[in-house]
């Protein structure tokens, strides 16, 4: 079956599994207006509707990527979530439409819901009492950083390079996940 991942980086990519969801979140704040510049929005709070569907396809995501984790397996389910999530982020990439921009932040959500569901079932399947309060308050610990840094990371990427670089950044940070749960974590 392989030996357990050191528990130093197991807590890292569990932690950067989660910071995904804030990632994907907030680092889209500071484009909103931007984008609702560039895509010719009627009105700018209809912007407001990438943050509230991208939750939405996250909550959804939960209800389903957790069943489907006992069933199928955690691993399984995070490299399927996370594929979602990096092809939806390349959809947002090249899209000029507003509609088709939410049905990918929807997508987006559904995928990025697979690590916050089965991550946490992950931790449990491999660890109990106190190793496992260890193992979930490290990872929070570290998880808490995401949301305070991703807004400035997505600032300073759309003010240099535009706001699609904000989904070019999702992308990359899905794919650094996604091999690195391939590569380095065993089948559960």
């Amino acid at each position: 079956m392989g030996k357990r991942l050191p528990i130093v980086e197991f807590v890292a990519l569990i932690a950067f599994l989660f910071s995904l969801i804030a990632i994907g979140t907030d680092m889209m704040l500071p484009a909103l207006n931007n984008i609702s510049i560039d895509l010719n929005l009627k009105q700018n709070n209809h912007a407001q509707l990438i943050i509230t569907i991208f939750l939405l396809g996250t909550g959804l995501g939960q209800l389903i990527a957790g069943p489907i984790s006992d069933t199928y397996g955690r691993k399984v389910v995070l490299c399927v979530g996370i594929f979602l999530f990096i092809t939806a982020s390349i959809l947002a990439i090249i899209t000029s439409n507003f509609s088709m921009l939410l049905v990918a932040r929807f997508v987006q959500g559904l995928g990025i819901s697979a690590p916050r569901a089965a991550g946490t079932a992950m931790v449990r399947d491999l660890y109990n009492g106190r190793k496992l309060a260890r193992v979930i308050s490290l990872a929070m610990m570290i998880f808490v950083l995401a949301p305070a840094v991703a807004p400035l990371m997505g600032q300073y990427l759309m003010i240099n390079f535009g706001w699609r670089s904000i989904f070019t950044a999702c992308t990359i940070a899905g794919l650094i996940a996604f091999l690195w749960l391939l590569i380095r974590q065993k089948k559960l």
